[in-house]
């Protein structure tokens, strides 16, 4: 079966593949649908490791996670669906331009933690769709998102993150790419302080 791509695909993801992330979840929940989604990506990323999940789907809201969001290795982090209903990836239930509030999936910092960090990373992991902000760092790299490894940030708006440092070696407000092989796509870095 060929890949149409996120917006044409009109089908929910087959069962138990996915977990599930929403702003009025519980992580007492299972996390397999919509109707139980987690209420936290650091709880859909532990369970995801613990019983081999790839995919996590983020509705839309805003998300301040009480402390930074570590990246799994090989688990795709997807934002931008509906708050409400039962979203898929048809047009009108998910969309990643991160210009769209009903759609915006944001990641909070709060102003005092970096706000994702994925270090090693070997097998191919993507995040698309998210709202990065409100990071703060001081004296490492990467207040908004640190990543290394085989990670590929898609279609996603990092912004307004701080990070202060003397040591001039230190850099990356919004996004600090820590190999060779991280990939950035398509997305808007912007209003972040070094």
């Amino acid at each position: 079966k060929p890949d149409i791509g996120a917006i044409e695909n009109t089908t929910q993801p087959e069962n138990g593949s996915t977990y599930f992330v929403r702003t009025n979840g519980s992580n007492s929940n299972d996390g397999k649908s919509w109707a139980t989604a987690f209420a936290t990506l650091r709880n859909a990323l532990s369970q995801a490791q613990a019983n081999g999940i790839k995919n996590i789907w983020i509705a839309a809201g805003t998300y301040k996670e009480d402390a930074t969001v570590n990246m799994v290795n090989g688990v795709n982090v997807y934002g931008g669906f509906k708050a409400y209903g039962n979203p898929g990836m048809r047009e009108g239930e998910r969309d990643i331009s991160n210009l769209k509030n009903d759609y915006q999936t944001i990641l909070d910092g709060g102003g005092n933690k970096r706000v994702v960090y994925g270090s090693g990373i070997t097998t191919a992991t993507l995040w698309e769709g998210l709202t990065i902000q409100n990071g703060y760092l001081k004296g490492d790299n990467g207040s908004g998102v640190y990543m290394s490894g085989t990670v590929t940030v898609k279609n996603c708006l990092i912004r307004d993150n701080i990070l202060t440092s003397t040591d001039l070696r230190k850099g990356g407000a919004g996004v600090y790419l820590g190999s060779s092989s991280c990939r950035l796509v398509d997305c808007v870095v912007r209003n972040n302080l070094l």
